[in-house]
């Protein structure tokens, strides 16, 4: 999972009320929406209140305004009382403010808080009720209280909040979610004895598309010498939330075997699934993830959200798969090997050819935040 546990590749940064006074607020930290361009024309009024250093919403504005200006101020809470004279208002910008708080509009449907001053201190909160998109991103949340949520939430962007832990349990709460940002986040698993047991040697991270390879290579050759392998359709359990059962099986397992290919950087699942068990991994200090490269993967097919395999791929052992069947009894032998043991002096180096031969993807880049 990408916890950074996402199905799109942004939150929308527009704030919608969906009234017949009020059509779209924009609480962003981008340029101007192009949606402007079409609610407005030089001849409608706009109000730029920017940088004047406010500390509420300034009463008495044009009752006509449909361009609002707000940004780069003190505004610490918004009532939807402060805009209840503006019938037309079309936008409203509130980036960079002090905001710590919304009340009373239950109309919203998608907001757009990043790099404000929210936090969940106190245990209290009021997002809206039909709220669907919501990004807190660069706020110094802390713990989240996701209870207070709606469970009708589809995307929310929790990144550089602060967050140190996350749960299934607490996640199932959101059925309809589709897209969960949690990156530049410091999350811990719980940590366990090294010699703990394990129900599964490895969990197995595919995309459905390299089904086949996995099926009639992958678990004969694994299964067949013993090893105890999860896998999606056989060991997820019936009714739970997929979420959910992600992160106990990475949990369960001892190691977590990535099969890389085209279809898996497009997986929004393994995503996921890379996500938890990376954070798993540095959380109990073992070398719990282990890497085999079924194709080669061209970097400028890499999704940003997968950016991080760079830096893995960098510092973990990994695997390549050979065409030459000569070659293939050695590959089993050294995943077999690499499964079993978590002492790196005792794995194979040296098991494939430079691996930026064919998938470049140990150069450096830009991994801006989305």
């Amino acid at each position: 999972m990408h916890m950074s546990v996402s199905i799109i590749s942004r939150i929308r940064k527009v704030l919608q009320i969906r009234t017949s006074q009020a059509r779209n607020m924009a609480v962003q930290n981008d340029n101007q929406d192009k949606g402007i361009e079409q609610c407005l024309s030089f001849t409608q009024p706009k109000s730029d209140l920017s940088n004047r250093n406010l500390t509420k919403v300034p009463p008495n504005l044009p009752n006509d305004t449909l361009y609002l200006d707000l940004s780069h101020n003190n505004i610490s809470r918004l009532n939807s009382g402060d805009l209840a004279d503006l019938l037309q208002l079309c936008f409203l910008k509130l980036t960079h403010n002090g905001l710590r708080k919304t009340q009373d509009m239950k109309a919203l449907e998608s907001l757009d808080l990043s790099f404000n001053s929210i936090t969940s201190s106190g245990g209290t909160c009021s997002w809206p009720v039909h709220l669907t998109e919501l990004n807190l991103s660069n706020n110094n949340l802390g713990t989240m209280a996701f209870h207070c949520l709606s469970s009708y939430f589809q995307n929310i962007n929790l990144s550089k909040t602060g967050i140190t832990s996350v749960s299934g349990e607490v996640l199932s709460n959101f059925p309809s979610l589709r897209h969960l940002y949690l990156s530049a986040n410091n999350i811990h698993v719980s940590s366990r004895l090294r010699e703990a047991s394990f129900r599964y040697h490895a969990f197995i991270s595919y995309s459905h598309h390299d089904s086949l390879w996995v099926d009639s290579l992958l678990f004969p050759s694994l299964e067949g010498a013993g090893l105890s392998l999860c896998v999606h359709e056989r060991d997820f359990t019936p009714g739970d939330w997929v979420l959910n059962n992600i992160i106990n099986c990475v949990e369960e397992s001892y190691k977590t075997l990535f099969v890389l290919s085209q279809s898996f950087i497009q997986s929004e699942w393994c995503n996921y699934e890379l996500f938890f068990a990376q954070h798993r991994a540095l959380s109990v200090h073992q070398d719990s993830l282990v890497f085999v490269l079924l194709e080669p993967i061209p970097s400028d097919s890499i999704p940003r959200k997968f950016l991080k395999l760079r830096s893995l791929l960098r510092l973990q052992t990994y695997l390549e798969w050979p065409k030459d069947e000569r070659k293939q009894q050695v590959f089993w032998a050294s995943l077999r090997d690499m499964l079993r043991t978590a002492d790196k002096s005792m794995v194979l180096k040296k098991v494939a050819i430079d691996i930026t031969d064919t998938c470049p993807l140990l150069e450096e880049a830009d991994t801006k935040p989305f």
